[in-house]
């Protein structure tokens, strides 16, 4: 707008009007949910991609690019040291990450086939060739449509966080902090916002 004043196309900056959109907290996401969504797994591939985002809060990106051996640019499986790594070029961080393997994602990983350098290497139905990261998204959202539950890879993930914030508490932030890699503190006790009972011990205190 600025640019276009300059050029003499506009006669000045028009004033917007401030938009105040409610901000959600994340809600917990009931166990049941989740079994009905990985019921609709048509294969162990899937099964073990639904459950990256469920026990790993893993991202899309993060499960879709994960390999097998250990990279410098992708996210890659370390059994030895039982967890994920998210190398720094990928995480845009001054140094790599990791998050621990919990035993039922590991369970479901190691039983998967190494038939490719990729952990996930979904295929297309139409072209055969690599399914891209839309393709994922769709697919996860037509599994959830047919399991009769609103779920996507993102609020598996935000389902594993508000899990792990009701058992750490709050003197736990700074380890659901690692585990989730938000890119500030404040999101992260976001999660305690929903999953929070004091108020509910509070009130049964009153006499």
């Amino acid at each position: 707008m600025a640019w276009a004043v300059e050029q003499k196309l506009l006669p000045e900056v028009p004033k917007f009007p401030k938009v105040q959109v409610p901000k959600k907290k994340p809600q917990p996401i009931p166990a049941e949910s989740f079994e009905k969504l990985l019921d609709k797994a048509p294969n162990d591939l899937w099964r073990a991609y639904l459950l990256s985002g469920w026990w790993g809060a893993l991202r899309l990106s993060e499960a879709l690019w994960l390999e097998w051996e250990p990279s410098e640019t992708v996210p890659w499986l370390d059994p030895a040291g039982n967890r994920i790594v998210r190398p720094a070029v990928f995480a845009k961080s001054d140094a790599d990450q990791w998050v621990p393997l919990h035993p039922v994602l590991r369970e479901a990983l190691e039983a998967l086939p190494k038939i490719d350098k990729r952990v996930f290497p979904f295929r297309s139905w139409k072209t055969g060739g690599p399914l891209t990261r839309n393709g994922v998204t769709n697919r996860v959202l037509t599994l959830a449509k047919k399991a009769g539950v609103k779920l996507s890879m993102h609020w598996l993930r935000k389902g594993f966080g508000c899990r792990a914030a009701k058992v750490f508490g709050k003197t736990g932030a700074a380890m659901l902090h690692e585990l989730m890699r938000h890119s500030s503190m404040q999101v992260t006790m976001d999660y305690y916002a929903s999953v929070d009972d004091a108020l509910q011990d509070a009130i049964r205190k009153l006499k």
